[in-house]
């Protein structure tokens, strides 16, 4: 199968069932699949572990930096935290009320407390009659000052504070850093202004709910409304965080000196610790699998664990800007939280796995710099917001196994860096042929393409994706299109995988154009009718190709098993070809591992030649009308678990080699007219404790070594009357290829 970079394979985690069996199929939610591998979630795991280690070197180069120049001016701090304290300010351990915090000399700047409020209004007096003047004689431009919040364990000064010589200026908010994450999320339809504050005391929470009320970040009743997510959070950060964060406190209408007291950096710091606490309660994070050390006293950005050995949790930039939040496969239950579209730097946000509902929120459109959207495997609902289409910075959108529903916003596939959407196992609905249609300008360069098990419908026409020359993977399965697959799909210049199967197609290409890059196509579960087209050997690389359960008349083209040496799966079950024996032809595919003739109405001797497929690990000829005895060179597949040999013609002894089959899980063998016993067969299989045997036979060949069988069947008796149909239900999460095989419940064999 094809070979995925680290990039597109990124999101790719899901793990699931990937068979279908009984003329259905099922895949069970991830859910159901605890502790299945999954083969693309390790590419993931490798970019996400290659960006926290570049995050961790960066971390590492900014502490040494950062302990030199706190060292350098711990003592500079220190004198200016005791200048800033007034003769009445509260006593030690006094950590809820508020104090000045001097800014950078570098800055120019100096504040202060006044003694009182008539010595603050001389001192503003004066200081009005004398501007400042910057080297060139012109006025200066507006200076800030900083406010923070002591921690409870720092004493204050008695010692006088020196008055500074221009009065604080509101900041007038005309430069924003592009990275100032306390921007209030962008919110395109928006026209009344932010909740206005209401004073609150002047206590730690205080300051902490009028600067979430103000920035919009939070809403004030849910703050104050004990149990819920944003109230928890609040209760934290305000009085159980050790590490005790400088509030950013802002101007209100009683006290002139409560204005943006940190720096960016600084409020940006406090910010992403809130939003963290925020998303810790919202998603029940006292459950979570691995709590992260979310909660820790340890700074933000520390907040991740090893998960099987890669690092899981949040990732930043050396400068502490939130670019990852990786928390996929942790029992996160609940919503998602409006607050984390204040996480501005966000580059990707997976949670996929997890047991998430509710909608999208709006606020993660404020996320201008995500570029990897992983909200996979949960329980979301609505319809896909329009506005997920203004977020020009994706690159990759897994919403996959939901239960979102609705049309697809036509703008979806206009998106300018959008290379891997996954919008399967959802309901989605609507004729999409126009929205993928090469007449759409500028549309999105697709690589992999996922919107299988929905309810899309109609006939795809020859603009459909033409001219996506990246596009590698294209699965439409399990929907309702129908008429002819179109012939310029399989032009396609870089195209590996197409999974049309379970829809309602009617008709292959009459002509298939040549094609070295197609190495995946299955249809099986349509109503394709005709013959096989001999050109579809023109798809010289295929390597699996299922037309089972379809239409299909005429003959098994001979230049299948002549041309397609590549086969490992080959499955052209349960069609209506003109009878006659197994082609000889196939016999020369020495690579296959999966080979189906079921009902495809085979006669004629099963050949020894079949012998030579070593590499077989499932064979099914079961309903057909082979005659002679099972070759005995069978017995020389060692890797062989499934043999379905039922219902057909069949006669002799069961030969005894059948016996050295040591990965044998299942054999078939009712509906024949079978001699003797199954006594050396059963006597000689190896049966670890660890593997079952499923045999069904004629009861007199299991009467002759009691408990041989699972099912006895007497003749003319149909004990085993259950379609037994093997075929790969592709999964993308798998990379289109099995797992193992397994033994379902019911009798049925699945695969996953």
């Amino acid at each position: 199968m094809p070979s995925m970079t680290t990039l597109e394979r990124m999101e790719k985690g899901d793990g699931s069932v990937a068979g279908s069996v009984d003329n259905g199929h099922s895949l069970p939610r991830h859910h159901d699949m605890e502790g299945e591998t999954v083969k693309s979630s390790g590419a993931r795991r490798t970019i996400v572990l290659a960006a926290f280690v570049v995050v961790l070197i960066g971390i590492v180069i900014g502490l040494t930096v950062g302990f030199v120049t706190k060292d350098a001016g711990q003592e500079d701090s220190m004198k200016a935290a005791s200048a800033s304290q007034s003769q009445n300010s509260a006593p030690a351990n006094g950590g809820s009320d508020a104090a000045i915090e001097t800014p950078s000399t570098e800055q120019g700047t100096e504040s202060f407390v006044p003694e009182s409020e008539e010595e603050a209004e001389v001192e503003g007096a004066e200081e009005e009659e004398a501007p400042q003047t910057n080297v060139a004689g012109t006025d200066a431009p507006p200076t800030t000052t900083t406010q923070s919040v002591m921690p409870e364990n720092e004493s204050t000064s008695p010692e006088t504070p020196t008055p500074t010589t221009e009065p604080p200026v509101p900041d007038s908010g005309n430069e924003v850093s592009n990275n100032d994450s306390t921007t209030s999320p962008a919110d395109t339809t928006a026209t009344t202004a932010p909740e206005s504050p209401e004073p609150s005391t002047s206590t730690r929470q205080g300051l902490i709910i009028d600067y979430l009320v103000e920035k919009g970040i939070s809403e004030r009743s849910q703050l104050e409304t004990e149990g819920t997510y944003a109230n928890e959070a609040l209760n934290w950060i305000s009085t159980d965080d050790q590490l005790v964060l400088a509030v950013p406190l802002i101007e209100t209408s009683e006290t002139s000196v409560l204005r943006n007291s940190t720096d960016a950096t600084e409020e940006e710091a406090f910010v992403f610790r809130y939003v963290m606490a925020a998303l810790y309660f919202a998603t029940a994070g006292d459950k979570w699998t691995n709590s992260m050390n979310f909660l820790s006293p340890k700074p933000t950005c520390e907040w991740y664990a090893p998960v099987n050995g890669i690092p899981e949790g949040v990732g930043c930039t050396p400068n502490g800007h939130v670019v990852i939040l990786f928390l996929g496969s942790n029992n996160l239950r609940g919503n998602l939280p409006s607050e984390l579209g204040f996480l501005s730097s966000l580059i990707m946000l997976d949670v996929d796995r997890n047991w998430l509902g509710g909608e999208l929120p709006d606020s993660l459109q404020s996320l201008t710099d995500l570029e990897h959207l992983h909200l996979g495997s949960n329980g979301l609902q609505g319809s896909l917001p329009s506005w997920i289409t203004t977020m020009s910075s994706l690159r990759t959108i897994n919403l996959g196994y939901n239960t979102m529903d609705g049309p697809l916003p036509t703008e979806l596939t206009t998106m300018p860096m959008l290379e891997e959407l996954a919008l399967d196992h959802n309901m989605f609905e609507g004729d999409i042929n126009a929205m993928f249609s090469s007449t759409v300008a500028g549309l999105s360069p697709f690589k992999d393409l996922y919107l299988d098990s929905n309810t899309f419908s109609g006939p795809l026409d020859e603009n459909f994706l033409a001219g996506v020359d990246g596009l590698m993977q294209l699965d439409i399965s399990d929907n309702s299109f129908s008429g002819t697959v179109p012939t310029q799909i399989f032009s396609l210049p870089t195209l590996q995988v197409l999974d049309i199967h379970d829809n309602a197609f009617t008709s292959l290409p009459e002509t298939f154009p040549a094609n070295c890059t197609i190495e995946f196509f299955a249809a099986q579960k349509n109503a394709l009718a005709g013959s096989i087209p001999e050109s579809i050997v023109e798809l010289f690389d295929l390597s699996h190709l299922d037309l089972s359960q379809n239409q299909l008349t005429g003959t098994i083209p001979r230049a299948i098993g002549e041309v397609l040496v590549g086969l490992n799966y080959l499955f052209l079950a349960e069609n209506s070809f003109t009878p006659g024996p197994i082609p000889f032809t196939i016999t020369g595919l020495f690579r296959l591992k999966e080979l189906s003739l079921k009902s495809t109405a085979r006669t004629g001797a099963i050949p020894n030649i079949l012998g030579l497929l070593s590499e077989l690990v499932f064979l099914d000829l079961d309903n057909n009308s082979l005659e002679g005895s099972v070759p005995s060179v069978l017995g020389s597949l060692s890797n062989l678990q499934l043999l379905l040999l039922n219902r057909n013609k069949l006669t002799g002894e069961v030969p005894s080699e059948l016996g050295q089959l040591s990965q044998l899980q299942v054999l078939y063998l009712e509906g024949n007219a079978f001699t003797g016993g199954l006594n050396a067969t059963c006597a000689t299989v190896p049966l670890p404790e660890d593997r079952e045997l499923e045999i069904i036979a004629q009861c007199d060949l299991c009467d002759a070594h009691p408990g041989c069988c699972t099912k006895c069947c007497q003749e003319g008796e149909g004990c085993n009357t259950k379609i037994h149909v093997a075929d790969l239900d592709p999964v993308w999460q798998l990379d289109y290829e099995r797992d193992d095989y397994t033994l379902h419940a019911e009798d049925w064999w699945t695969a996953r």
